[in-house]
């Protein structure tokens, strides 16, 4: 019969005899007439980086972004702002330091619900880019979302973004969506990203960096 003897895999009948693996492997086909074998298990698409949990924080930092990987996301987990009324924001990082000229450009379209509103946003040159607008503290609405980032670790091309960010606004508690594209228009790879809302604390929430294979 099939099983595990001793220390390795017997497929009845067959005469192959494999492995049984290490810790973490999985089962799998190695082809035809081949013994079944153990093996790493292959990556996804997205390799988990760095994550950055927000405690009352002025600002939330990721870094890990270099050449290993061209493209980056990351996923914004139940944030909390701790003021009404502000925007979530963000700079890169290049060459260990915040970036802080006024070298950004963004545009931002918020749709809002149920009132059905459209709001159009554009910002150049800015010291910053702002990916939601008029975020509600009252009873800890949270923020979530998406963003992809691109051309990162590249020196001669300009790192940009697109996001995708649900929040409850401040005036009338609507709910929006937030979607945003921009860049930082200089020739600099870019090594981490730093959060902050346009005043006061981010409360709570988790940020995660992810590298796309």
């Amino acid at each position: 019969m099939s099983g595990i003897v001793g220390s390795r895999f017997n497929t009845r009948g067959s005469g192959l005899i494999g492995s049984v693996g290490t810790d973490g492997q999985v089962f799998t086909s190695s082809g035809a007439g081949v013994s079944h074998t153990f093996e790493d298990a292959a990556g996804g698409a997205h390799i988990k980086l760095s994550t950055a949990t927000a405690s009352t924080s002025a600002t939330v930092t990721l870094t890990g972004m270099d050449s290993t990987y061209q493209n980056y996301m990351i996923e914004l987990d139940n944030i909390v702002n701790a003021d009404d009324d502000v925007q979530l924001r963000f700079r890169f990082i290049q060459g260990g330091s915040t970036i802080t000229d006024s070298d950004y450009e963004s545009h931002t379209q918020r749709f809002s619900i149920p009132t059905n509103m459209t709001f159009l946003n554009r910002e150049y040159p800015v010291d910053y880019i702002h990916m939601s607008d008029g975020g509600d503290n009252a009873n800890d609405p949270q923020l979530n979302g998406r963003m992809f980032i691109y051309n990162a670790p590249t020196a001669d091309a300009h790192t940009s973004f697109v996001s995708n960010i649900s929040h409850q606004h401040y005036d009338n508690h609507d709910h929006q969506m937030n979607l945003a594209h921009g860049e930082l228009a200089n020739n600099t790879a870019s090594t981490g990203i730093v959060f902050h809302f346009s005043s006061g604390n981010i409360d709570a929430g988790t940020f995660r960096l992810y590298g796309i294979s």
